[in-house]
């Protein structure tokens, strides 16, 4: 399904704002490749450097972590998991006993809000490693030094984690999970999955997604409108709510379930390395997608744009 378009003006949005931003992004004065802003469901303005454009699809980084996240509430909602379940229970092929004591205590609910007890990135001594390259031995294996639940750590292996989990409890490899709990209902075809992680042989479910901004604003649009897409209610609500919530302590204004909250009231959105986001503005009921931006070129669009919007919704 495409998405549909509308003239600024007919979703509540002054047009001299939306051609000043415009100015802008053509002569280079906002870091961005690509801008796209959705306002009551409709796309006001589309904006691509001319290697970026519609057709092309952008590495998302982490993203796809945001990604995770929708799949856990799939999951969730069919019965396979709930947030309480062990994170060792799922992998009786690889844990033995004696079992790390913070392990024991590990629930899907802290890898989701990358309260693991694990360090964060790149925070692991050398020689830790309990097999080279292996995601799943050197989480599962390697003694957690903190409590789960206690402390905020940003740790992608978590993610990978939390994929595997979706995957062994619906017997459904996890990019063909996603695809079609999630892509295939949002018409979302033309994607790339990062090739498999060495030795683990898993998806890349941390950093490895390649999306459209078209399709990466759909995906937003979903969360907006509380997991409907096209009247169908999609995914759950309340696990919606959830992952917009400040549920750790994460960046500067805190974290749910793989979603960082935002400057704004109420806005939380997905973001990636080297300026991928994905803002979802439930109070603007908009949705704005930027590729290879930066804070300030989101904040000017914030600047520009939000004056110029009506009050309320449709």
């Amino acid at each position: 399904m495409k998405l549909d378009y509308s003239n600024p003006v007919d979703v509540g949005v002054n047009p001299a704002s939306v051609e000043k931003l415009s100015d802008m992004f053509t002569n280079g004065d906002i870091t961005a490749n690509a801008i796209v802003m959705v306002r009551h469901g409709k796309v006001f303005s589309e904006l691509y450097k001319s290697l970026w454009n519609r057709d092309n699809y952008q590495m998302v980084f982490s993203v796809t972590k945001s990604i995770v996240s929708i799949a856990a509430g799939f999951a969730a909602s069919e019965g396979l998991i709930t947030v309480n379940d062990s994170v060792i229970s799922y992998f009786n092929d690889i844990v033995k006993e004696p079992v790390d004591e913070n392990m024991k205590l590990m629930k899907i609910e802290h890898l989701l809000t990358m309260t693991s007890g694990h360090l964060a990135d790149g925070e692991c001594e050398k020689g830790e490693w309990i097999e080279y390259n292996n995601i799943l031995k050197n989480f599962l294996l390697n003694p957690v030094p903190n409590k789960p639940g206690e402390k905020f750590a940003y740790n992608t292996d978590g993610v990978n984690i939390l994929s595997q989990i979706i995957e062994r409890a619906s017997g459904i490899r996890f990019d063909k999970y996603v695809q079609e709990r999630l892509f295939a209902p949002l018409g979302i075809e033309n994607y790339q999955w990062d090739d498999e992680i060495e030795e683990s042989k898993i998806v890349n479910a941390g950093y490895g997604l390649h999306l459209h901004a078209g399709d990466l604003a759909k995906i937003g649009l979903l969360m907006l409108n509380g997991g409907k897409w096209s009247n169908i209610q999609l995914l759950d609500s309340v696990w919606i709510e959830r992952s917009s919530y400040v549920l750790s302590n994460g960046g500067e204004y805190g974290y749910g379930y793989l979603f960082w909250r935002s400057k704004l009231a109420k806005s939380y959105m997905a973001q990636g390395m080297d300026g991928q986001y994905c803002v979802i503005m439930p109070e603007q009921d908009m949705v704005i997608v930027l590729f290879c931006a930066n804070g300030e070129t989101l904040q000017t669009i914030w600047d520009i744009i939000l004056p110029a919007l009506d009050s309320g919704k449709c």
